[in-house]
This record gives C-alpha cells, structure tokens and sequence, in this order.
C-alpha cells in the first residue's frame, strides 16, 4: 500500500482528499496544515509521495515547504493548486521529483497524477543511481 502524507490548510479539503485517497487504497500517514508542521512530521512518517498544496496560507508557501524538504528526504511532491500558473513551478524544476494537479480535483486524475509521479521518482532515483555508480566503475578500470 502506497503511504500519502497531505499537506493541506483546508480542512474541508484535506478531509475530502484524505477520502477520496483511502477510497482508492492509499495509506494516509499523516496530514499537516502548514508547511511548518509538515517539515518536522513528514521525515518520520516516511512517505511515498507528499500531496501538497502550494498555497498554504500564513507561513513557508508549499514550493518553500518543497525545497526544504528535499534536503532532508528523498520524497517525490505532486503538488495540488487552484493556481493555474505553472510558472511558480520553475524553481522546484531542478529536482524533478514534483509535478502539479489542479483544484478542484478529480479523484481519478488525483490518482493517476500520484501514481505517474512515483513513476517518474523511481525512474530519477534510478538515474541518480547509476550516475553514482558510474565514476567508480571508471575509475575501477584505471
């Protein structure tokens, strides 16, 4: 079972996507309103995907919360917004390991969007396992 953490200031909505998340036989490991919050409970939780909104209100935006996260976990973020300017994605472009769904949502794009992203994260920590891997094969041959 695939473990989603949601990152949601809604309740209203958090509580929706919590639903329509187990509906489809996801685990929920955990809900944060803020990206505070979310920064200290997220790494224990050790979840396959963060579900994240992208404004959270007062406090670290979800890009923010993103970033940081990252440093820390090596987590893939499907970012949920009611914002249609894809351009705020341009600084978190340089991971990889995020992508975006649009409220309101509909619960089989939500799931297909989470399963495309762990995709797509596998595939990234593939590469970055075989570009590590890479020089010390080299090197091995000198």
């Amino acid at each position: 079972m695939r473990r989603v953490f949601v990152v949601e200031d809604e309740g209203i909505v958090a509580m929706e996507l919590k639903d329509h998340l187990r509906e489809r036989s996801y685990e929920v490991c955990g809900h944060a309103m803020s990206g505070e919050v979310a920064l200290r409970q997220i790494p224990d939780a050790r979840p396959d995907l963060v579900l994240m909104d992208i404004n959270l209100g007062k406090g670290i935006s979800g890009l923010d919360t993103a970033e940081r996260l990252w440093v820390v976990i090596d987590v893939p973020v499907l970012f949920i917004t009611a914002y249609h300017n894809w351009e705020i994605a341009l600084p978190s472009a340089r991971n990889g390991s995020f992508a975006f769904t649009a409220k309101p949502f509909d619960p089989d794009v939500l799931a297909a969007n989470i399963e495309s992203t762990l995709v797509r994260h596998a595939a990234a920590v593939a590469r970055r396992a075989g570009d590590e891997r890479s020089p010390s094969v080299v090197a091995g041959r000198g």
